[in-house]
């Protein structure tokens, strides 16, 4: 069971966090906003009790089952971007105006988590899972079966909602049943996924656009969305340290799948037994009003010095990014003649780009974390949580961060080199 302190530190990470970064964000009692280092688990431990129950191999699978969830939302940005042209003629309107698609699904993108993830703190992450997939699977239906420009925007706002919370509940699983030392090689798990959107959205856009029409695209969306939601709805397991603590509480019965029964059967024939009450004292010590989602308590975070400024430098590399993606399949079609799938293939760099540089931005930060930790005699162990009060976790990122910064900049120019 979490303390107050711990409680709001989770909620902050699962809205805010990107799957990078690990650091969780509070405000010190009496004091000016802060950044701290997670903080000493060992109430919530019960000493040496582990962080979670779950094996290694299970929390990559419960990992790596949240990031297929998460691919939604890339995915539906990227898959759409070939078929750009088309959809503009289709509809008779300009280029300019159906860019503008893009900018409500990004607008709805930065909203929707802020709901999402701190919901998800009180009612569990599987329950918000389940509703975006719903949600998700509307819009696409619509968007599949429409033929206006306005039910375009409408239905592309719709499709951002229900896909974008995604990424932040894949996020709050991560830091559910993982600690701080080892949280950079997990989310490799989590960011994997998600970053073969890039890769496959704007291929298969591409193809299906050309070959099948832009409406499929949307079907297509539909139909993998379903096979995603079924599997998880069956098998996944809540992971909400606020309900299940360390994985052992159950769930409520309405919130169980089949992976938590079976755990609970197997505590009971190992002997052990199973903690309903302790999770009949966490609800019974919320507010009455705690379901309901506060989106300023985020906003809130722009005003603290260090997260206002590292989510700057995350907007700005987001504006670059989609910028760039955005200007490919116009600029592409009038300087070099490009049709649906050339452009689609163009898409591919990126895609690879990222994926490599999840997995080794993941170890690279592991291994600093390590490297300072042994400088400093700071033991860490897998299985439990580090104090991070005196460790300087913002130079073990940045050492990691500057780099790979001058690097992209320096690509960027490259880029708008080709297009002249």
């Amino acid at each position: 069971m979490q303390n107050p302190s711990e409680k709001r530190a989770t909620s902050r990470f699962a809205e805010n966090e990107s799957p990078s970064i690990d650091a969780i964000l509070k405000t010190a009692p009496n004091s000016e906003p802060i950044l701290t280092r997670e903080p000493s688990n060992a109430a919530a431990q019960s000493g040496d009790s582990p962080w979670s129950i779950w094996s290694p191999k299970q929390r990559k699978l419960i990992i790596l089952t949240a990031s297929f969830a998460s691919l939604l939302s890339p995915l539906s940005s990227q898959i759409y971007l070939p078929a750009l042209d088309t959809i503009a003629k289709d509809l008779n309107v300009t280029n300019s105006q159906v860019n503008l698609s893009i900018t409500t699904y990004l607008v709805l993108q930065a909203i929707a988590p802020t709901f999402t993830a701190q919901l998800s703190d009180t009612v569990g992450r599987r329950p918000l899972y389940m509703a975006c997939f719903v949600l998700y699977m509307a819009a696409n239906l619509g968007l599949a079966l429409q033929n206006n420009y306005a039910a375009l925007l409408v239905l592309r706002c719709f499709q951002s909602a229900g896909s974008s919370g995604t990424t932040a509940l894949s996020n709050a699983v991560a830091t559910d049943i993982t600690t701080s030392d080892q949280r950079g090689s997990y989310i490799v798990y989590a960011a994997a996924i998600p970053m073969l959107g890039p890769t496959l959205g704007p291929v298969a856009g591409g193809l299906l656009a050309q070959y099948r029409g832009w409406h499929c695209v949307f079907w297509f969306l539909f139909v993998l969305t379903g096979a995603v939601a079924v599997p998880m709805a069956i098998l996944f397991p809540e992971t909400c340290r606020e309900i299940v603590g360390d994985g052992s509480i159950p769930p409520q019965k309405w919130n169980r799948c089949y992976t938590n029964v079976h755990m609970e059967r197997r505590l009971m024939k190992e002997g052990n037994d199973v903690p309903h009450n302790e999770r009949d004292g966490i609800s019974g010590s919320r507010d009455a009003y705690s379901w309901i989602p506060n989106p300023f308590s985020t906003i809130t975070l722009l005003l603290e010095r260090e997260c206002g400024f590292t989510l700057l430098y995350g907007s700005l590399l987001c504006c670059s990014f989609y910028a760039t993606l955005t200007l490919i399949p116009s600029q592409f079609h009038a300087i070099y003649g490009f049709n649906e799938l050339q452009i689609a293939l163009c898409f591919i760099p990126f895609g690879v780009g990222s994926l490599v540089a999840a997995f080794n931005r993941g170890r690279m930060l592991d291994s600093n974390f390590r490297r300072h930790a042994t400088r400093l005699g700071i033991t860490t162990d897998k299985t439990k949580q580090t104090d991070l009060t005196n460790f300087p976790i913002e130079r073990a990122r940045l050492e990691v961060a500057l780099p790979t910064i001058l690097l992209g900049s320096a690509c960027m120019v490259g880029f708008g080199w080709t297009l002249h």
